[in-house]
């Protein structure tokens, strides 16, 4: 009987590699490849607030002519990466092995000590960090380096070229199509269709929460939630950025919300670490 049984286990297991139908349950896998939206259309684009008719550029440099951008096709995720698809990366000992790390990042590491995101802990990880304490709740606490060795991690892993989104990649996916939106959902204002975490206390919340406040493609939270990193090379340097709540002279929740638009973003270093930065993942191949 015992001999039996063994042969009919042995035969499913055949004809389940022969289909290759193995199913490996979510908690298992090394990694989590994320949900993406393809942009593939509409790639040549105003990249400035092209939706305000009132814009008139000027000699001064906050006011410059509106420049057109052509990108090629590339993905971008649907949501912002979670706490669940980092906890790959470092079960799996992306801060142990420099070979995904930039020669910069892995000394910064080394330097700095850094083992996990600045609010996680070795015992419970993300279930320790009072902002964002659940598995689909948006990674946040590092710094560039860390996005970008995450990045290329992945893209072994997947044998695909994940990246940290361009400036103009993101600002596309967040306006859509020209004249572009305001807001990802519009030119109105709409406080409930954006998570604002606003202040150094304010917690995040789930990376498929407020669908109302969706791209024209389809991506969650491209304004409120975490800053999010994007890089945008000039002249041949880089200059790495946080699209993040462009304030202007405001004080307020409610001024500082209405300046947080498709195209807000503000300087941020490589090694910077802190409450309520992440990103979006990229993908630029087939």
């Amino acid at each position: 009987m015992k001999l039996k049984i063994n042969f009919i286990i042995t035969i499913l297991l055949i004809a389940l590699l022969s289909n290759s139908c193995i199913f490996v349950p979510k908690e298992y896998r090394t990694f989590i490849e994320p949900k993406l939206i393809s942009i593939n259309r509409d790639l040549t684009f105003s990249y400035g607030p092209d939706w305000d008719s009132t814009y008139v550029p000027s000699e001064e440099p906050y006011l410059p002519p509106i420049p057109i951008i052509t990108l090629e096709p590339y993905k971008i995720g649907k949501f912002e990466l979670s706490n669940e698809e980092y906890e790959k990366f470092v079960i799996d000992g992306g801060y142990e092995d420099s070979t995904y790390w930039s020669e910069d990042g892995w000394e910064y590491k080394i330097a700095e000590n850094w083992i996990l995101p600045l609010y996680w802990d070795e015992e419970s990880h993300w279930q320790a960090d009072t902002f964002s304490n659940f598995k689909d709740m948006p990674v946040h606490g590092i710094s560039y380096y860390e996005a970008e060795a995450y990045c290329n991690w992945l893209s072994v892993k997947t044998n695909k070229y994940y990246h940290i989104p361009t400036s103009q990649q993101w600002v596309r996916a967040a306006k859509g199509p020209d004249p572009g939106r305001k807001y990802p959902w519009g030119n109105e204002f709409m406080d409930n269709y954006a998570h604002y975490a606003i202040w150094a206390d304010d917690s995040l919340t789930f990376v498929s929460d407020y669908p109302e406040g969706r791209s024209y493609d389809g991506c969650y939270q491209m304004i409120g939630n975490v800053f999010e990193m994007t890089y945008k090379i000039v002249d041949s340097r880089t200059y790495y950025l946080v699209f993040s709540k462009e304030s202007g002279l405001c004080s307020s929740s409610e001024c500082i919300k209405r300046y947080m638009t498709t195209i807000s973003c503000g300087p941020i270093s490589k090694y910077y670490r802190k409450s309520k930065i992440g990103f979006r993942i990229c993908r630029s191949d087939n």
